[in-house]
């Protein structure tokens, strides 16, 4: 019997000096996308996807649920996999001894802190439970907040202010993991040199690579492969004015949705 785990880790961090608007619309829009919108052999059954959202995007539970998403005890082949967080992502220089640049790219929990390497989740961590399973992936946060030229307004860019440098990204910590390839595709939201997104359409916050992918790409392109997905997607952002191109890594890049989890 399948076994299918499903994991949708999205904040807003309201009430921090971080708040966001659109990342929990993201969560609401992934929920219904692979729940509803996606063909049934493709979809989540009742109960598979589990939501961390707000507060509960605590670091403690983010670690609980990773390590539930990625258990290797439950995982078959053809189980579907999922992970997909949209929120701020960050660097720092603590805690990053093994890192060839000396820092360490870092997803923030609701609850983060540059205090306690326990209150935030590290590119090495992130590596290290991906690798016990396949499965596919969607890191909506940015890869180099630092570099905010071409912002427009009503828009904002998914990072955590200094006083480290910024960005998450997943293609660095992948190429400095002991076991580069992972067998998962892989969608992340812009190149090092940009930002991801958190914009507004039609009044609604969301984040431009969720709400372009989820609303406007995915539905109708479900036999493209992740490589082709970033293209689209980004060719859509450039439309918007975004400056913002989605890449797509993992030994499953060049595969589709559908080839993914075909059963």
């Amino acid at each position: 019997m399948a076994e299918d785990r499903g994991l949708i880790l999205v904040t807003n961090y309201k009430g921090t000096p971080y708040t966001l608007n659109g990342c929990e619309n993201d969560g609401f829009d992934g929920v219904d996308f692979f729940s509803s919108v996606l063909p049934l052999a493709l979809s989540f059954p009742q109960g598979a996807l589990r939501v961390l959202m707000g507060r509960n995007m605590s670091a403690a539970n983010m670690r609980k649920y990773l390590d539930w998403v990625t258990d290797p005890v439950s995982y078959s082949p053809g189980d579907k996999r999922l992970i997909w967080y949209s929120g701020h992502g960050t660097q720092t220089e603590q805690f990053a001894q093994d890192e060839a640049d000396g820092k360490s790219e870092v997803l923030c929990p609701n609850d983060f802190s540059f205090e306690s390497n326990s209150l935030f989740i590290t590119d090495n961590q992130m590596h290290a439970w991906m690798k016990r399973v396949s499965g596919v992936a969607v890191f909506d946060c940015c890869h180099s907040g630092g570099n905010t030229r071409g912002v427009l307004p009503a828009t904002q860019p998914k990072f955590i202010p200094k006083p480290y440098d910024i960005g998450f990204n997943f293609n660095q910590a992948v190429e400095k993991a002991p076991n580069p390839e992972l067998n998962w595709a892989i969608l992340t939201g812009c190149k090092e040199n940009q930002t991801s997104l958190d914009v507004s359409f039609g009044g609604r916050p969301n984040g431009a690579l969720t709400a372009i992918t989820l609303k406007e790409v995915w539905p109708k392109n479900l036999d493209a492969s992740f490589a082709e997905i970033a293209l689209r997607v980004g060719a859509r952002c450039h439309q918007y004015g975004f400056d913002q191109d989605p890449q797509a890594e993992g030994l499953l890049r060049n595969k589709s949705l559908a080839q993914i989890w075909a059963r």
